[in-house]
């Protein structure tokens, strides 16, 4: 979907106020999918992740006249659904299906074995990262999967700068002592010299 400019969506989001519910799909449909894949890395449950994002965007559409037009978007979406996410509770034991999912990456045109190794190293690095406690895991997900600065967590979290820090610290901290480094082929990564 091409990327919507500012102005396009604060004017959709003021129609969105006026009651256009056309103006709020096409802001669904912008966010949707990111709001989906926030939520699949934190819940690691296809289904329920999909019922937190149509439930933040359902929520969405009730407040959006709440919403103040100067705001940034996103991360009073992404606190909607980190709210929905903590009210469905503990992640589920039994994952339906695999961190690839979340997001459909490209093909990076490394051979089919280096693939291989990428998937298995990926899948080790996100097993260790659902062991962890859901407000590290969620730090680390709007951090290093999506990029977001420290006070832009906080914007989305509700958190104090401090407290996303110290989340992001200790999370990574407990990815150092859990994370295989054999898997890594690097003998700079094996000596933590990264």
């Amino acid at each position: 979907m091409p990327k919507m400019d500012e102005p396009n969506l604060a004017h959709a989001i003021v129609r969105c106020q006026a009651g256009d519910k056309q103006s709020f799909r096409l802001i669904a449909d912008f966010h949707g999918e990111r709001l989906y894949g926030i939520a699949f890395l934190i819940l690691n449950d296809r289904g329920r992740a999909e019922d937190a994002a149509q439930e933040a965007l359902l929520k969405a559409w009730r407040h959006i006249k709440r919403f103040r037009v100067r705001a940034k978007l996103s991360p009073w979406l992404n606190r909607i659904l980190l709210n929905e996410i903590k009210k469905q509770g503990r992640r589920a034991r039994h994952p339906e299906a695999p961190i690839d999912e979340a997001y459909p990456l490209p093909d990076t045109g490394r051979s089919p074995a280096q693939r291989v190794l990428d998937a298995e190293l990926s899948a080790h690095l996100w097993d260790q990262v659902r062991a962890l406690p859901q407000e590290q895991r969620i730090a680390l997900v709007l951090r290093y999967y999506l990029g977001y600065s420290t006070p832009e967590i906080a914007q989305s979290t509700g958190w104090a700068q401090g407290t996303v820090r110290s989340r992001l610290s200790r999370g990574m901290v407990t990815l150092r002592q859990t994370v295989d480094l054999t898997l890594f082929g690097d003998a700079d990564v094996k000596a933590g010299k990264r």
